[in-house]
């Protein structure tokens, strides 16, 4: 074949694919290099979740490693109070040094679902951590934007005896009422015709102490409508309670899909499945589960996550992603 001429006459010279290419320079040893916002931490390690994530190492985020930073009323914990402990293997209490990422593909087979009673995600961290002494690794805001408030080598205290082989996730919503019963609280975050959300006054944005700042972008307002996954309350029975409330939303269930595919894959003996019955399991039947499960599957006493969650869409579209790694 011949080659082609250029306006003079001469030869060109035909380009290769290498040199159409740009050419990207190495990162230097040593870098800085940025977390991509879409990563939880697992032992140590970053952990593509494939959404929002801000992490208790972001400056926006909430830490479960800090005290109250400024207590100011008698409710509210001393700062060195601990939030959470160390996970146990038959009683015995194991260092966090040792809780590689094998050893935790190992020990942690359940992720325990919560609703937070309180609406938001930096509500829910506040009541938690600074009144309540407890902790939950993730808390997901109506937004979908993920919390991760402890490493998951962590033992969060969020479900008495599930906690040493768990993960601990909120999502934010202001809970269940009984179903026969009137509710200003429901009236008050959903708007009856459609399920939109309208809190109250949207909670200011989040700092890592849990403070208020205003950058206006990081408000939930209504200038990003949010609903319900179903448009009027949902009734269901938990513990033999008939009960009514409303559902959680469509970012929420993403990001929780997500966040479930995350941690399958990286902990695998956290399968997707879930228990059928909106009881308590039995001891023997709760230890030995493998997957996702409620609050109310582990104590007599907790009504959460609801009878609005929706257990098959969560693991079926968990599912997907995986497929899609």
């Amino acid at each position: 074949m011949a080659a082609a001429e250029d306006d003079d006459g001469g030869q060109k010279q035909q380009q290769q694919p290498s040199d159409i290419i740009p050419k990207t320079p190495p990162t230097a040893i040593g870098a800085l290099l940025p977390r991509k916002g879409t990563e939880i931490v697992v032992a140590g390690q970053l952990v593509n979740a494939n959404t929002r994530v801000v992490t208790f190492l972001d400056a926006d985020g909430f830490s479960a490693y800090t005290g109250c930073p400024h207590p100011t009323q008698p409710s509210e914990l001393a700062m060195d109070a601990p939030r959470f402990g160390v996970r146990r293997v038959q009683t015995q209490c194991v260092p966090n040094s040792r809780w590689t990422l094998q050893a935790l593909q190992q020990q942690i087979h359940q992720l325990v679902v919560h609703y937070d009673a309180c609406g938001t995600a930096q509500k829910c961290f506040k009541v938690l951590h600074h009144e309540r002494g407890l902790s939950c690794h993730f808390i997901i805001d109506l937004d979908g934007v993920i919390y991760q408030t402890l490493d998951v080598r962590e033992r969060a205290w969020h479900a008495t005896v599930a906690n040493d082989a768990s993960v601990g996730v909120e999502l934010s919503n202001v809970g269940c009422v009984p179903a026969d019963e009137s509710s200003s609280l429901l009236e008050a975050w959903y708007r009856a015709e459609d399920g939109e959300l309208t809190p109250p006054p949207p909670s200011p944005p989040r700092t890592s102490e849990g403070e208020d700042d205003s950058s206006p972008d990081k408000k939930i307002t209504k200038r990003t409508p949010l609903r319900s996954a179903q448009s009027k309350p949902v009734h269901g029975t938990v513990h033999d309670q008939r009960l009514r409330m409303y559902d959680y939303t469509d970012q929420q269930y993403e990001a929780l899909a997500n966040l479930l595919a995350a941690l399958s894959t990286v902990l695998p003996r956290i399968r997707l499945q879930y228990p059928q019955a909106n009881t308590k399991l039995p001891d023997d039947v709760r230890n030995a589960h493998e997957g996702i499960l409620g609050h109310y599957h582990v104590q007599t006493n907790k009504v959460d996550p609801g009878p609005a969650m929706q257990w098959e869409r969560v693991c079926k579209r968990a599912a997907r992603l995986c497929t899609n790694l």
